[in-house]
């Protein structure tokens, strides 16, 4: 099953489910507001209802966070949105990245809003802040929760802060995403380098655990994808600078403990480097690890291509 966005007929969430051979077995659209857009779905277990749980965003009202539940058939079986204060000339906007079914049956959401309002101050937080909420398997609000990076991590101010996945451990929940390091000059479009950024916190409350980033320098790094393995660690998977990455570091504790690493480097003809991006990572049967990566090579015309590779974690880098 895959979710997306078909801005063709107006901009729905579109959840489509196809047999092994790729046959289409159902496809429908859900409308939760003028545009709609899913930016993750993940199965539920057969012991909490089965079927799907989707999220993304909405422009409804003011536009939040929507998650939907969906039966096996497609059928919706809820769906809310999720949405902090609006302060008057700036409503926020929040965006669900990455969902998943957690322990206790509920479901837990990372992503992104834009000019976040705390309802009190004076002012908005002009970009995206990395936030989080946590609900009970009908969808009901547990807590919520937003991120500001310490300015110690990324300088003076935060800019662009967005989680990409989440995955939990036994004793919390971690988020991986970007935040942009505005210590650092603008790049040739404009930009500032990006830090690869994780969050862990408790069950709970979402009591932050803590915070930390990865990368330094001019060039950037973002961690796209994390994913709970058998002996209880996390590995995440990533892009630094023009390679890609996968790491496997501590799922319980108070510290973000590396115990494995590699980056893939890719030189093509004439020196010219192919970057690597990691987008998806995975563990195989036999304990090793799998990624979907995007490598874009300079001498393609086509200049994007989709690969997967196989590592093994005893590899040095």
């Amino acid at each position: 099953v895959f979710a997306g966005t078909n801005a063709y007929i107006g901009g729905v969430g579109d959840i489509t489910r196809i047999d092994n051979a790729g046959n289409i077995i159902w496809a429908k659209s859900y409308a939760t507001g003028f545009f709609t857009q899913f930016n993750d779905i993940k199965n539920v277990s057969a012991g909490n209802g089965g079927g799907y749980i989707a999220t993304g965003g909405s422009t409804s009202g003011s536009g939040g966070a929507v998650l939907v539940r969906v039966d096996n058939l497609g059928n919706i079986l809820w769906a809310y949105h999720y949405q902090y204060p609006d302060k008057a000339g700036k409503p926020s906007n929040e965006y669900g990245n990455a969902v998943l079914e957690t322990s206790d049956g509920g479901f837990i959401v990372g992503g992104s809003v834009e000019y976040f309002w705390d309802g009190i101050s004076a002012t908005t937080v002009d970009t995206s802040t990395a936030f989080g909420f946590k609900v009970n398997s009908t969808g009901v609000l547990q807590w919520n929760k937003v991120w500001k990076t310490p300015t110690t991590l990324v300088g003076p101010n935060y800019d662009e802060n967005y989680i990409n996945d989440v995955v939990e451990t036994s004793d919390g929940y971690f988020f991986v995403g970007a935040v942009s390091d505005l210590s650092q000059a603008y790049d040739s479009n404009g930009n500032k380098p990006k830090r690869g950024l994780i969050i862990k916190t408790n069950k709970a409350t979402g009591a932050l655990t803590y915070i930390d980033i990865w990368g330094g320098g001019t060039t950037s790094t973002e961690v796209n994808s994390a994913i709970i393995l058998t002996d209880g660690n996390v590995l995440i998977g990533g892009n630094d600078a023009d390679d890609g990455f996968i790491a496997k570091i501590a799922g319980t504790g108070g510290a973000p403990t590396v115990s494995f690493s590699k980056k893939i480097h890719e030189v093509a003809s004439f020196f010219l480097v192919k970057p690597w991006i990691i987008r998806n990572v995975m563990q195989n049967s036999d304990g090793n690890y799998s990624a979907i990566a995007m490598r874009i090579d300079p001498l393609n015309a086509s200049g994007f291509m989709s690969t997967a590779i196989r590592s093994e974690e005893h590899t040095s880098e």
